[in-house]
């Protein structure tokens, strides 16, 4: 659990923040519902991130899938500012996902 926990606190992916707690919630003992209402995923996204975990333990919850290098030169001003917007949605969601805890 040390491990998933140190996963979760280091992670800046959204997706990837999701499936962890997902799984840590399920660890702890929560039920589906409880998940579903706090996290907005369906109990499909919960079993397979859970079993994904169980299998491959944190190497399971991590993308797949890197994406391809943008080329910044190519990018004008307007894209940059909705980057960071984006970026500022993300950890904004980060930071309420992290406040859903059990105390």
């Amino acid at each position: 659990m040390e491990e998933l926990n140190t996963f979760i606190e280091s992670l800046a992916d959204p997706r990837e923040l999701k499936r962890a707690v997902a799984v840590r919630m399920t660890l702890e003992g929560y039920k589906h519902q409880e998940i579903i209402k706090v996290l907005q995923v369906s109990s499909g996204f919960i079993s397979k991130w859970k079993q994904e975990f169980i299998l491959k333990g944190i190497e399971g919850l991590k993308l797949k899938y890197q994406g391809s290098r943008m080329v910044f030169e190519s990018i004008g001003k307007t894209t940059s500012t909705q980057m960071a917007g984006e970026k500022k949605r993300m950890e904004s969601q980060r930071i309420r996902i992290l406040s859903c805890r059990r105390v």
